[in-house]
């Protein structure tokens, strides 16, 4: 933010959701994009309480998404309910399957035994690759989960230190491990999501598993008719999000970019990559 402010960089990522505002007051260009980014948590399937499907629903309902993106993130971000990223064929941006509702939360725990709530932890990072504010954000889901009685105990690391434990795989009495990503492609969904059983496995942390995702996953794989194709991803994710409540999806970056004004023609794709073989920067 300095070295644009004093002229030293004319092109920054991901600004401070506080800062942007004034950033736009001070005539930088700001621009953003649907960037194929989901920030989530992976669910834990090995650990007793997130085995309960009542309790990974009722965690659906228990963040306030709409105000965390509105208040903390400045409307740097937009509420995400699903596993397929934006800019991709299968994305729905009407699809919403749970809403805010805590008192609703809380009857699904009664009804899973935990009325009186539970203690749990979750790992996130520092900072990262497409991260965006994850202490402040993980913060704001402990506040609101608290609500409900599920107290989350915090565990952060530095990026390379999480990365590693993410490929052990989450263990008992870790209830989530939280990553940002996505990709262009819906096969994106196909890394995540596949059974652990396979052994193409891709970065499955939380050890789900579903015979009929993994058959419609090689469905998917099959078909060239890509309007076909995008239609199993998206009975995948139904699955997913409203069988299983597998994931736990909180918001879709909108990939800002911060240029000084002698910055132009620049342009922020529904992409994370940019060319900067045809931008120049005015004298």
């Amino acid at each position: 933010m300095a070295a644009l402010r004093t002229g030293e960089v004319d092109f920054i990522l991901a600004p401070p959701p506080d800062e942007v505002e004034a950033l736009r007051k001070e005539k930088f260009q700001v621009l953003q994009s649907d960037a194929p980014h989901i920030w989530y948590w992976h669910l834990n399937m090995k650990d007793e309480k997130f085995k309960d499907v009542r309790v990974r629903k009722a965690l659906q309902m228990s963040v306030d998404k709409d105000r965390m993106c509105k208040e903390l993130l400045r409307g740097t971000a937009k509420p995400a309910w699903s596993m397929i990223s934006p800019a991709t064929v299968a994305y729905d941006p009407k699809y919403k399957p749970y809403s805010y509702d805590p008192e609703k939360a809380k009857a699904l725990l009664k009804d899973a035994g935990l009325g009186s709530g539970f203690e749990t932890t979750f790992w996130t990072s520092t900072s990262g690759s497409g991260q965006m504010i994850p202490v402040a954000m993980a913060e704001w889901i402990q506040r609101d989960l608290a609500k409900v009685g599920i107290k989350v105990k915090l565990e952060t690391f530095d990026w390379i230190t999480y990365l590693s434990k993410m490929f052990q795989g989450l263990r008992p009495g870790h209830g989530a491990y939280q990553l940002s990503w996505g990709m262009t492609s819906n096969f994106w969904i196909d890394i995540v999501a596949r059974s652990t059983r396979q052994p193409d496995k891709g970065v499955n942390v939380g050890w789900y598993a579903n015979p009929k995702v993994d058959g419609l996953l090689d469905t998917a794989r099959a078909e060239l008719d890509e309007k076909k194709r995008a239609a199993v991803y998206k009975q995948i994710d139904r699955i997913i999000m409203e069988e299983d409540a597998a994931f736990f999806p909180i918001c879709n970056d909108l990939n800002l970019v911060v240029l000084s004004p002698k910055v132009k023609g620049f342009v922020n794709p529904p992409e994370e990559w940019f060319q900067l073989w045809t931008p120049w920067v005015e004298a």
